[in-house]
């Protein structure tokens, strides 16, 4: 799956560059880095397989580590945009 794809580059491309967003590249290596650091946060949460998770992440490294970490749980994921506007 794109998940172990990801991470089995970064275990032979650690370097290479992986994504490039407004704020610089990412390397395999630092993607996988925080996908497992961020994995294992949400270990905490306990989040059912069975459900859905919105992702509304504003950085988009943070943004993809987090989809990442998401997928190797094995929780479905979405990648959301909100935008709330209160009215005074």
């Amino acid at each position: 799956n794109f998940y172990q794809l990801i991470m089995s580059r970064a275990r032979t491309s650690r370097d290479r560059p992986a994504i490039a967003f407004a704020g610089g590249v990412a390397t395999y290596a630092m993607l996988a880095e925080g996908a497992v650091a961020a994995a294992r946060k949400l270990d905490a949460l306990k989040l059912s397989r069975s459900g859905l998770v919105a992702v509304d992440v504003r950085n988009p490294l943070h943004h993809v580590m987090l989809s990442l970490a998401l997928g190797l749980r094995g929780i479905p994921s979405a990648s959301v945009q909100f935008n709330f506007n209160i009215a005074d």
